[in-house]
């Protein structure tokens, strides 16, 4: 059953072969007759062009400009992708992303900073950081 409509279904969105190789030759036609004029325009009779260019010059410019379909799809997509990406990289990556890590940067400076005076080299420094490290580890034992 299924099967079924699904075949209903494909000729409903296609139609028969006639109506299918009708509109190939339709195209066909379409497509020599674009020749023909061609032919007849740019070979036979070249001046042809400069005169319909000269008389519809408006429509002339519309259609070499491609009816501006760049430039409006310039205005709508994509110069406001640019400005949103500038916006996002001004604001998300420059502020939040740098900022994280500018900001871990500077934690581990300033840890450093303060825990570069326990590095001096000398022996007696270490051995009394082990010491007061010893005498914590008894006091908390003793005390828990």
């Amino acid at each position: 059953m299924f099967a079924r409509t699904q075949e209903l279904h494909h000729i409903q969105a296609h139609g028969t072969a006639a109506v299918e190789f009708g509109l190939m030759g339709v195209s066909v036609g379409i497509g020599l007759v674009g020749i023909g004029l061609a032919w007849i325009m740019y070979c036979k009779y070249p001046e042809i062009p400069a005169r319909f260019c000269a008389r519809f010059s408006r429509l002339h410019k519309a259609v070499y400009n491609k009816w501006y379909v760049d430039e409006l799809y310039d205005a709508l997509i994509v110069n406001p992708t640019k400005r949103l990406g500038t916006g996002l990289w001004q604001f998300f990556d420059v502020r939040i992303v740098d900022g994280i890590v500018n900001g871990l940067g500077r934690c581990v400076r300033g840890t450093g900073e303060l825990l570069r005076h326990t590095q001096t080299g000398y022996t007696h420094s270490y051995a009394m950081s082990m010491v007061i490290g010893v005498v914590l580890i008894i006091a908390i034992c003793v005390f828990q």
